[in-house]
């Protein structure tokens, strides 16, 4: 008996057919799957090395900014062998080949071809771009494609370092200009860490200019002050970067002195504890030979004295040294018409620190000129506030200052300018990526 369902002839020809395009679809699927793999497997890995690098490259600032790019180079390499290719692709105008840029915040990161320079805090790596190579795109006649990967870091402690560090928390007026000269930072900005709505004030003709400047409450201005750039408002406050100084005592012991009134005759003094080191009168010149100088009570400099040394530390303690101030303490000042010429230790736990007050002495340190004149390295008073004043010129501090307050009543004006080279070491509490 014949088939009662006769098959046609052509029927195994359809499904031969279909059998084809069900195991062509599988193996372009089963193929893409193997591209994409591919592909993620070339950005994790570009990922990973930009991650390293970045992270290594901060470890470098503020100080060395062409240490930081060098260290990005050499964990992009140690991460994908070939990856830094050496052409330059880390300071032309694009990251269409890779870019390195350093900036600090609250500044916003620079365009492409900015570079690292010192006092920059944060950092951003482009990588140059990897070109995995597909193992079936090719039959849609593409090959390879470019994979790049970006990460930031700076650290974790918020605005670190600023040239000009205004720590109190809530002060009214904790950065105030009232004198027509105003002043200006570079190397790094200006952080102002009250919360309080006039916590920068310009009540003269004077401004502040510097590369950034952040205030954790508001400001006001006068109508011919003004800020330059615009404060960036609202900020998180900047932890006190120099915190983790040591104390003289935790040092080194030091011998007591007791009072140097200086004359024309005194001789060179040496390190130790003073309860008062006063230097007065026109031809009056005392020398400092290098060390620490503990002063208890009072270091007044006046009518056109002369203070010389290098290799000093002066530290603004307590009667109680080496108990804590709590509360007011030593005071240094410096009057219009005498010199402090002392330069600060070129090494050591203190290099670059010339002024160190007792970070709960809320005593003022005060420096006026009536002439130009200059101070070169770190002044740091956290809980004190720091007076300038200067009326027959320019002021000018080659310094990093970090105080509770800070006011300019300058007619000449100021001159700030942080070069990490001659201040103290900043080590920021912490790092992170932050993209």
């Amino acid at each position: 008996m014949g088939d009662r369902f006769p098959r046609r002839d052509d029927e195994h020809g359809q499904v031969a057919v279909i059998v084809a395009l069900v195991l062509t679809l599988m193996l372009a699927f089963g193929a893409l799957v193997v591209d994409v793999g591919l592909s993620w497997a070339a950005r994790s890995e570009a990922q990973t090395a930009a991650d390293a690098a970045v992270l290594a490259g901060l470890a470098e600032l503020p100080g060395d900014p062409a240490g930081a790019v060098a260290a990005v180079k050499a964990y992009l390499n140690s991460n994908v062998p070939g990856l830094d290719d050496g052409t330059g692709w880390d300071v032309n105008a694009t990251d269409a080949d890779g870019d390195i840029t350093c900036w600090a915040p609250p500044a916003p990161v620079p365009a492409p071809g900015a570079g690292c320079h010192a006092g920059n805090t944060a950092i951003q790596v482009v990588t140059p771009p990897l070109e995995p190579t597909y193992a079936f795109a090719g039959i849609l006649g593409r090959r390879s494609g470019a994979v790049k990967a970006l990460a930031a870091a700076g650290p974790t402690s918020g605005i670190t370092p600023c040239a000009l560090c205004v720590l109190d928390r809530d002060a009214a007026q904790a950065l105030a200009v009232t004198g027509g000269g105003g002043i200006t930072v570079s190397g790094a900005g200006v952080v102002v860490n009250s919360d309080a709505v006039n916590a920068a004030v310009l009540s003269g003709g004077g401004g502040v200019t510097a590369p950034s400047i952040g205030v954790v409450g508001g400001v006001q201005a006068s109508s011919s002050g003004q800020f330059t750039p615009s404060p960036t408002l609202g900020i998180p406050p900047v932890e006190d970067p120099l915190a983790g100084l040591p104390t003289p005592d935790q040092v080194r012991a030091l011998p007591p002195r007791g009072t140097v009134v200086a004359s024309p005759s005194t001789p060179p003094v040496n390190e130790g504890v003073y309860d008062r080191i006063v230097v007065g009168g026109g031809s009056t010149t005392l020398r400092m030979n290098p060390g620490i100088y503990v002063v208890t009570g009072e270091f007044t400099l006046s009518s056109s004295a002369t203070v010389l040394g290098a290799g000093v530390t002066v530290y603004l303690a307590c009667p109680q040294y080496p108990q804590p101030c709590n509360g007011p303490g030593a005071t240094f000042s410096q009057n219009s018409t005498a010199r402090y010429l002392v330069t600060a230790p070129a090494s050591g736990l203190y290099k670059g620190l010339s002024i160190f007050a007792d970070q709960t002495n809320t005593s003022p340190i005060t420096l006026t000129s009536s002439s130009t004149g200059s101070f070169t390295g770190t002044i740091y008073a956290a809980a004190g506030g720091l007076h300038l004043s200067s009326d027959g010129g320019i002021l000018q501090l080659n310094s990093l200052v970090v105080a509770g307050t800070m006011q300019i009543s300058s007619g000449s004006g100021t001159n700030l300018v942080y070069n990490p080279s001659q201040n103290a070491t900043i080590t920021p509490s912490g790092s992170r990526l932050i993209r």
